[in-house]
Parts: C-alpha cells; sequence; structure tokens
C-alpha cells in the first residue's frame, strides 16, 4: 500500500484542514456595523392599515404545512407593528384564507353547464366568472370566482349573482 493510515494521523490531518479553512473563511466575514436609523420618511403616510393576504392550506392533510407558514408571517407582523407599523406608521393586518376551501363555487345542483351558468351570471347579473371546464375537464359543476376586488365590491356582485342564480334556477 502507499502508506497505512491510522486514525491518529487522520483526524489530525482533518483538524488542521479544517481548522485551515475555518481560519480563512473568517477573514472574508463582513464587519459588522451599528445601524442608524434612516431619515424620516418624505409625504403623506395614510393611517390605514397595510393588509396583506395570506392564502394557505389550513385544512385538510396540508395544513401541517400551511398553519406554520401562517404563523411566521404573523410573527413577522407582529415585530414590525410593535415597532410602530410600516414607515413608523401604518399597522400591518393580516388576512387569512383556506386555500383548501378554493375558490371554486358549486353550481352542480343546477343541473346545467358550467359554462351556461357563467354566461347567464354575465347577461343577467353582470358578474363575470370562469366555468370550470376552463381549467380541465374535471372542473365540470364548479364556477371560478376571483376575489380581487373591495369588500363592497364583491358584496355587490354576490346579491347580483344570487338574483341572477334564482332566475336559473
Amino acid at each position: 500500500m502507499a502508506g497505512d493510515v491510522n486514525r491518529r494521523d487522520f483526524l489530525s490531518t482533518l483538524g488542521v484542514s479544517v481548522g485551515a479553512a475555518l481560519a480563512s473563511a473568517g477573514a472574508a466575514l463582513p464587519v459588522v456595523g451599528v445601524a442608524h436609523a434612516q431619515d424620516k420618511p418624505k409625504g403623506n403616510i395614510p393611517d390605514k392599515p397595510y393588509r396583506i393576504g395570506h392564502m394557505t392550506f389550513f385544512t385538510g392533510a396540508a395544513a401541517v404545512l400551511g398553519e406554520p407558514m401562517y404563523k411566521g408571517q404573523l410573527l413577522a407582523a407582529e415585530e414590525i407593528n410593535a415597532t410602530g407599523g410600516l414607515l413608523g406608521k401604518r399597522k400591518i393586518e393580516i388576512l387569512k384564507a383556506d386555500e383548501n376551501a378554493g375558490t371554486d363555487a358549486n353550481v352542480k345542483e343546477l343541473r346545467r353547464p358550467s359554462r351556461e351558468i357563467a354566461q347567464h351570471l354575465l347577461d343577467e347579473g353582470g358578474v363575470a366568472v370562469l366555468w370550470g371546464t376552463a381549467f380541465g375537464e374535471f372542473g365540470e359543476g364548479y364556477l371560478r370566482l376571483s376575489y380581487a376586488a373591495s369588500r363592497e365590491a364583491l358584496e355587490r356582485a354576490l346579491e347580483r349573482m344570487g338574483k341572477a342564480l334564482t332566475r336559473l334556477a
């Protein structure tokens, strides 16, 4: 053999190699300085809270992943709010939605194709939705709704949808 290596020689060589690597890495570490406050923000800062939506799985099998993510975001918001909020004035408010609940409306009991129901809602209720089969054959019987509007607009849309669907049934 080229040379016998015993445990003692191996560990002493390893210790020298690791020590040298750590010493050279230490020289590359940045020097941490003192943090200074930023200048006072310019302009008008609104008083209303800054809302952040958090949509993840809170029920079902994936809840084991969703709940810790939500708690992490909540913790970060609480820490920022404890220091006065964003720009020292705006508190962060976390809105929570369960992705497992989905944004699909079940319209199977109307016993009509979802595309026909979507067209009826557009014509009669003035509300645009996507029919389920736009997302594949297994989407039949569902409508896809978008929640990217103000609460007031959504409430008006749901009221119009209810009236239009009553006329359809």
